[in-house]
Formats: C-alpha cells, sequence, structure tokens
C-alpha cells in the first residue's frame, strides 16, 4: 500500500469518525428535547388533573346545593297543597 491510499483512508476514516460523531451529538439534542418534552406533558397532567378535581369538588357542592334547594320546593309543594 502507498502512502498516498494510506492518507486516503486515513482521511476517509477521520471524515466517518466525524460524521458519527456528529450524528451522536444530533441524537443526543434529540433525546434532550424529548426529555423536555416528557417533562412539560407531566406537568401539564399534573395540572390538568388538579384542575379537574377542583371542578368536580365545585361540581358536587353546586349538586349537594341544587338537591337542597329541590328538597326544600319538594316540601314547600307538599305544604301548599
Amino acid at each position: 500500500m502507498n502512502v498516498v491510499t494510506a492518507q486516503e483512508r486515513k482521511a476517509e476514516a477521520e471524515q466517518g469518525y466525524g460524521d458519527l460523531k456528529s450524528e451522536e451529538l444530533e441524537i443526543d439534542r434529540k433525546q434532550e428535547q424529548i426529555n423536555q418534552d416528557k417533562e412539560a406533558i407531566n406537568q401539564e397532567l399534573q395540572i390538568s388533573q388538579e384542575q379537574e378535581k377542583d371542578l368536580e369538588q365545585a361540581i358536587a357542592q353546586c349538586q349537594k346545593e341544587l338537591d337542597g334547594y329541590r328538597a326544600e320546593w319538594d316540601l314547600r309543594s307538599v305544604q301548599h297543597q
């Protein structure tokens, strides 16, 4: 093998290594973005679950008030008959 061929192969190997290193960095960047997105989604999910819980409590309170009004209305209806 002559010197020129060896230099060409060395250059190809260095280029291949550089390409692999660039690809590795891109994969790392994408993995970091995925992790950030996952964290954001988890936070949004937690907030949504808390809001849902609050709404369910508010609905239960309104339903309790409504049931009280209905019972009062029924009682008044019976008393006026």
